[in-house]
């Protein structure tokens, strides 16, 4: 059976229509060979935008929602950073943001090269350091009210990261290829969401309601529109075990959205009249971002009944969503 009859069953199990361009984006993404080098997700600064970067070649963005088992236990007496704990304020938060994405920008300098994997052991023995930096910083914070949700899924999408990492130089040792090709997925892990949420906490203002209520509106009518969302929602059965290469594809579209609309709410903050509807949506969308989160975990496994969990998240999840967006 080839990809094209996959994609459309996958599809008509709900009689949902895919996007326009859908099939050829995901054939050219999975023509791209894993023999090439792979270019490494980098921490940068352009102006105001911030995050990991994949490769040219990389389309798919494994989301992992490992948690590290320990963190490093002290800073650097000189280090620059400020820790946005009891008190500080929310620039003080923003700004440890971004002083530790920038610090990661300088660990990435090397392909992922598939026959000597010298660059990339190094990159990757560099960026844990930096990462569990990032994670130790946050972890020893206590972030503005305005950050709360946000925080907490900046922290899981870094540790699935740094999970990555760690997968990558253990298949890097045992030389097996097939786990750094994994590895190098897992090492993506919040790439995506990184590279559009971290931004906008960077960047956060309060607004006004109507301005409020107009990003809200817009993010939830991208959201409706999301036909891959549905078929993830829906109580049609996916056997991934069918479905190989299109089951990790059909996340990426909802990844991307509700990655979106986490980034408005960021970088527009609610107004205090209008804050516990905003922590209501922020919260939902939250757990639709961790059950995509598990849901990726899931695919790399071949663990169809976590996947299946997750998709029954995800179901409540964008439920609870668009009734809190009717709401504002």
């Amino acid at each position: 059976m080839d990809d094209r009859v996959m994609f459309d069953r996958m599809h008509n199990a709900l009689d949902i229509e895919p996007p326009a361009g859908a099939f050829e984006r995901m054939r050219s993404a999975l023509a791209k060979s894993p023999a090439t080098p792979y270019g490494w997700p980098v921490f940068r600064m352009r102006g105001s935008k911030m995050g990991f970067r994949l490769a040219a070649g990389l389309a798919l963005l494994v989301l992992v929602g490992a948690i590290i088992a320990a963190y490093l236990a002290v800073h650097n007496a000189t280090s620059s950073r400020v820790p946005a704990g009891s008190g500080r304020t929310i620039a003080a938060y923003q700004n440890l943001v971004s002083l530790d994405g920038q610090n990661a920008t300088a660990t990435w300098s090397a392909p992922c090269d598939t026959s000597t994997h010298t660059g990339c052991k190094a990159d990757a023995t560099r960026a844990l350091v930096v990462l569990h930096q990032w994670l130790d910083d946050l972890n020893r914070s206590e972030p503005p009210a305005r950050f709360l949700v946000v925080d907490a899924q900046l922290r899981l999408h870094i540790s699935g990261s740094i999970s990555g990492l760690n997968a990558l130089l253990t298949a890097i040792q045992a030389n097996d290829q097939n786990g750094i090709d994994r590895a190098y997925l897992l090492a993506a892990a919040g790439a995506g969401w990184t590279n559009t949420v971290v931004p906008s906490i960077a960047s956060s203002k309060q607004v006004s309601a109507a301005a409020y209520t107009n990003s809200v509106r817009a993010q939830s009518t991208s959201l409706a529109s999301c036909s891959d969302c549905q078929l993830l929602a829906g109580q049609s059965q996916i056997d991934c075990s069918q479905y190989p290469t299109t089951c990790p594809y059909l996340l990426d579209g909802p990844e991307g959205l509700i990655a979106n609309f986490q980034s408005t709410l960021a970088a527009f903050a609610a107004p205090d009249s209008l804050s516990a509807k905003d922590t209501r949506l922020q919260q939902d969308l939250a757990r639709a971002d961790s059950a995509l989160i598990a849901m990726r975990a899931a695919l790399l496994t071949g663990d169809q009944a976590g996947f299946n969990a997750g998709r029954v998240t995800l179901r409540s999840a964008l439920a609870a969503v668009t009734v809190d967006t009717a709401a504002i």
